[in-house]
């Protein structure tokens, strides 16, 4: 995402900087040929650069705030999933669940084995 993002500006950049200013003479559309810096197609291309730039700004800002609008959007999903996933985790799962029933049954293995060991001996004696 960042990466497009640089290129389309420099794009834009490039053709701000490079085509408009040498764009206006060939917009004028006369029949004799003008040379390209004379002072009136240099004010008519700063016209034309200074409108383009107003327009350029307002449509690089409204994309930009797109693009916002759409980060912003997708973070708020993402951290919504991060919490159901920290929800779920927080859960026992089926391991655990196991684990649990087999601590249970092995502590009282050992107090049947001991509760067994103590009726041999008192039966011995």
């Amino acid at each position: 995402m960042r990466q497009f993002f640089c290129d389309e500006f420099l794009m834009w950049l490039a053709f701000c900087l490079l085509l408009v200013p040498f764009a206006s003479p060939l917009l004028a559309f006369s029949d004799e040929p003008s040379p390209p810096f004379s002072s009136s197609s240099v004010q008519s291309a700063e016209t034309l650069q200074e409108s383009f730039h107003a327009d350029g700004c307002q449509e690089l800002k409204d994309m930009l705030e797109n693009q916002n609008t759409k980060i912003v959007g997708e973070l708020r999903r993402v951290k919504r999933e991060i919490a159901a996933l920290k929800a779920e985790l927080d859960k026992p799962g089926l391991k655990e669940i196991f684990a649990g029933i087999g601590y249970i049954l092995g502590f009282f293995g050992v107090a049947a084995f001991v509760a067994a060991r103590n009726q041999k001996k008192s039966k011995e004696c």
